[in-house]
């Protein structure tokens, strides 16, 4: 088992036959356990913009340690999505309509990697390939009534083994976006739409590097930029009313090059989200989703003086600090370090930023999805940041 603070050791007894769900003050903290009780592991990648439907992936019981995407709901709990061929292993999901409805991802199949859309009535559908090149495809996300997806695949104007950013509709298949200007080599992807579906952002090579962009049919793709001292950008996601973009800047700092979560406006531009208040060594914060008012969620990586560290899901609440998510539940009283999980990655965040899902190390060890509803923002005690212990270990497969 992964080491814990100290104070963990004497409740981690208690905190293994725990229930999932903690409640305080209103706010509530779900484990959404597993698809399989004999082969335990899931992982959120998405959460739709109301809130009730985080969605991912879980290992399942073929005998083989294979993945399949999933759903999760408070009245149905975890469910499985199934595959997109009876030969298929793996199957993840990566986003969903507003009302978690409509869910997007990519799997086996037999021509190859492809990307899926899954409805109630449907099942899981897959969406091809553009054109040219091995055929790969991958779905990162979909509009609010679940009509456009987008996404990266193999061929269409791309390099040699890279991808062209795609947005597919049932009416005109799967359609390339291209490329941002220049660049010795082109590849592009898409990874966040707004609610209406008029936006697309993403990351593309150009003639000055990797640039994050923003796509509209009126513009094409247009380049973001980075950070000041940056090198490199790309988008993770753009709010369900299309205000705001977050995603990563590579930036040269006086101890090195890393990786900065950054938040775009039309009005403001690119900014760096602020880091955790702590002292560290190392510091390398990515951001994968936001709220409509610029709450964003995402990752942290700490390395201290000493050389431990940790990775924190991080909450960057709108126009204020970064506070990590175990932080944040403490405020209203759910100590979930007590409870023996570690918040590693939060993946998404609803619309009115008052949800947020991802996945961490459980109580008992595995990796497991997790949701959390957050009923106001508070006034955060930043002591509790005082925190060093050693990276947890990394899903592997």
């Amino acid at each position: 088992m992964t080491p814990r603070l100290p104070r963990l050791a004497a409740a981690l007894l208690a905190a293994v036959v725990a229930p999932a769900t903690a409640c305080a003050q209103n706010a509530t903290f779900t484990g959404i356990g597993f698809l399989n009780q004999e082969s335990r592991g899931s992982w959120v990648y998405g959460l739709s913009a109301d809130g009730s439907t985080p969605v991912g992936d879980s290992r399942y019981s073929d005998g083989l340690g294979g993945f399949q995407a999933m759903r999760w709901r408070a009245e149905t709990g975890i469910e499985g999505l199934g595959l997109l061929s009876d030969t298929a292993r793996n199957s993840t999901a990566f986003g969903a309509s507003t009302n978690g409805g409509v869910i997007v991802g990519a799997g086996n199949s037999d021509p190859g990697w492809q990307a899926f859309r899954w409805t109630e009535s449907g099942g899981m559908v897959g969406l091809g390939d553009l054109p040219g090149g091995d055929f790969w495809s991958q779905a990162k996300a979909v509009s609010g009534d679940g009509s456009i997806v987008v996404g990266s695949s193999r061929g269409g104007g791309a390099s040699n083994g890279l991808a062209e950013a795609f947005r597919w509709t049932e009416q005109t298949g799967m359609v390339g976006l291209g490329f941002l200007p220049g660049g010795s080599y082109k590849s592009s992807s898409a990874s966040g739409i707004s609610d209406d579906g008029k936006v697309i952002v993403g990351g593309s090579n150009s003639a000055e590097g990797g640039r994050a962009f923003r796509w509209s049919e009126e513009t094409g793709m247009v380049s973001l930029g980075t950070l000041p001292d940056g090198f490199g950008s790309g988008a993770t996601a753009i709010s369900p009313n299309g205000h705001f973009v977050v995603g990563q800047s590579a930036v040269k700092e006086s101890n090195g090059n890393f990786t900065r979560a950054f938040i775009w406006s039309e009005d403001a531009g690119m900014t760096a989200l602020p880091n955790l208040p702590v002292d560290y060594l190392g510091l390398v914060s990515r951001v994968a989703d936001v709220a409509d008012d610029g709450t964003a969620v995402g990752s942290t990586d700490v390395v201290y003086h000493d050389y431990s560290g940790r990775t924190y899901a991080t909450v960057w609440l709108a126009g204020k600090e970064a506070v990590t998510i175990e932080a944040l539940l403490l405020d209203y009283g759910i100590d979930v370090l007590a409870m023996g999980w570690q918040l590693e990655f939060a993946y998404g965040v609803s619309a009115d930023g008052r949800t947020i899902a991802g996945h961490g190390l459980s109580p008992n060890g595995f990796y497991e999805g997790w949701i959390a509803h957050i009923p106001i923002p508070t006034p955060h005690s930043l002591a509790i940041f005082a925190l060093a212990v050693v990276f947890g270990p990394r899903r592997s497969r």
